[in-house]
């Protein structure tokens, strides 16, 4: 049973009391029960559980997407220096001129005459 001291005379009063034993000064009583104290104390923790989780959900999805941005940047990176690999180990090729058709070999006769 808590105790309190009794403002006007000192002396210790339990705060479930309505009033001082000792000089009679109305004293008033605890206002939650001990069942009303638990459940309001649980419902502080949960929430505060509650808030901690969701700010450990939200530092797990922005690690993930931290890591997913640093595995583009190495993707993208690889990539353009494949490009590069392939564009340095093809031949340079001049433009063609205009193709002209080409000529059918004719074979001349000898004309017999």
């Amino acid at each position: 049973m808590p105790l309190s001291n009794c403002p006007d005379c000192g002396r210790d009063v339990s705060t479930r009391a309505r009033q001082c034993v000792h000089c009679g000064r109305p004293w008033p009583a605890s206002r939650c029960g001990a069942a009303t104290c638990i459940a309001l104390v649980m419902g502080i923790v949960l929430a505060l559980g509650a808030v901690g989780l969701i700010a450990s959900k939200q530092r797990c999805v922005r690690e993930r997407m931290e890591k997913c941005r640093v595995e583009m940047q190495k993707c993208r990176a690889e990539m353009e220096k494949r490009i590069q690999t392939e564009q340095k180990a093809q031949p340079t090729v001049a433009p063609a001129a205009e193709a002209k058709p080409a000529e059918p070999a004719v074979k001349e006769e000898k004309k017999e005459e």
